[in-house]
């Protein structure tokens, strides 16, 4: 027997229905999005925790990647110099790894044996004489503020700032004294990350066409086409990036360090080697140097060693700005100063320092995607209105 069936309810019924399913769909996706915004911190916390768990599991491929990732362009450079001097093209991917090898090995050692000497002249001495003048000039200015009457005034605030300080350097001495098994940890790791990225450097061509076979067989061939891309342009912001900011912290360090032990200000190599390397965070490093070249040019008890201090700093970060980092970094990362603020503070907040040191290339590299697509976007539109003219 054939039922009866209205076509137009039944037509009616299926659109409520699939209209109750999209407000349910609609219902849980909002549900999710409030659940995620009102636990977000503790989402963020176990997605630290997860990530940073893999990072120690994984800590030694990845610094021996790191490693591999920022010699490798030394490494062309120099095997393509050894192709040209001996015409000899067996042997110039192992001759551009070893050069390369040996160069850093002098470095190091260079910089090792200048930090054993400093230490060897009496870095300790430096220390306690520093705390002597810490204490000198909190005499001074007690002696200053009474002579015009107005150390009752601020006694409790001198006070509090002074037990500030010493608190400052008491924890800052604890701290190193309670890291030094965590540097002895990773200065093996370290070690061993070098050795590792010296086979992954002399298999390059054989690690990338292995890379290259296992992706083209896990993946559909336009995903792999759009993966490639992608790989591509991360290259090149990162490549241009990290070396070129690598590059300019080596820079500004020698530059630093030469000008503050020029005007015999204290612990000079020590602030030019911190200020470089600080450089690599955009602003940070700048402001790093600064105070730190104005705090030890006082500590000397001249405070005409400030005004240098200042002055050469002020110079050195100007020369940075407009010849260093043009020059060695290039438009890879072309953000305007407020963008890079802004993805500084968010890379910081949420990943801490390794997140500011990542913001800025990051940041570039979803401006280059963007930028590309809407270029791709707009050419097929272009493409297609000449089409149907």
């Amino acid at each position: 027997m054939k039922l009866p069936i209205d076509k137009k309810y039944l037509k009616i019924s299926l659109y409520a229905v699939f209209t109750l399913i999209l407000f349910y769909i609609l219902k849980l996706v909002v549900d999710a999005a409030a659940f995620s915004l009102t636990n977000f911190e503790d989402m963020l916390e176990g997605f630290r925790n997860i990530a940073g768990r893999l990072v120690s599991i994984f800590s030694l491929p990845i610094i021996a990647f790191i490693i591999a990732y920022l010699l490798d362009p030394v490494c062309d450079f120099f095997q393509t110099m050894y192709e040209k001097k001996f015409k000899n093209k067996s042997g110039k991917r192992r001759a551009g790894v070893i050069i390369t090898y040996l160069i850093l090995i002098l470095i190091i050692g260079f910089i090792i044996l200048m930090t054993g000497m400093y230490i060897g002249k009496g870095m300790g001495e430096h220390i306690a004489s520093a705390s002597q003048q810490l204490r000198q000039m909190y005499n001074n200015v007690t002696a200053f503020l009474v002579k015009y009457d107005l150390y009752d005034t601020l006694e409790s605030y001198i006070e509090v700032i002074w037990e500030n300080i010493w608190t400052f350097f008491n924890n800052f001495g604890n701290s190193i004294i309670g890291s030094v098994a965590g540097i002895g940890s990773f200065v093996l790791d370290l070690i061993l990350g070098f050795v590792i990225a010296f086979y992954f450097l002399m298999d390059k061509d054989r690690f990338l066409g292995l890379a290259k076979t296992i992706f083209k067989f896990i993946l559909p061939k336009k995903v792999y086409s759009v993966l490639r891309n992608i790989a591509i342009d991360c290259d090149y912001v990162f490549s241009g990036y990290i070396r070129g900011q690598l590059t300019d912290a080596v820079i500004m360090s020698i530059l630093i360090s030469s000008f503050l032990t020029i005007f015999r200000i204290r612990f000079g190599i020590a602030i030019g080697i911190i200020s470089g390397f600080s450089n690599i965070i955009p602003y940070f490093g700048a402001i790093v140097g600064f105070l730190l070249a104005i705090f030890s040019a006082l500590l000397s008890g001249e405070p005409i060693k400030a005004v240098y201090g200042a002055v050469i700093m002020l110079v050195l970060q100007q020369v940075d700005s407009v010849v260093i980092s043009p020059k060695v970094v290039g438009e890879k990362v072309a953000l305007s100063p407020p963008v890079v603020i802004i993805a500084l503070a968010i890379g910081g907040s949420l990943f801490g320092l390794f997140g500011m040191i990542l913001a800025v290339p990051v940041c570039g590299l979803v401006k280059m995607i963007i930028i590309g697509r809407y270029n791709q976007y707009l050419e097929r539109k272009k493409l297609t209105e000449e089409s149907e003219s």
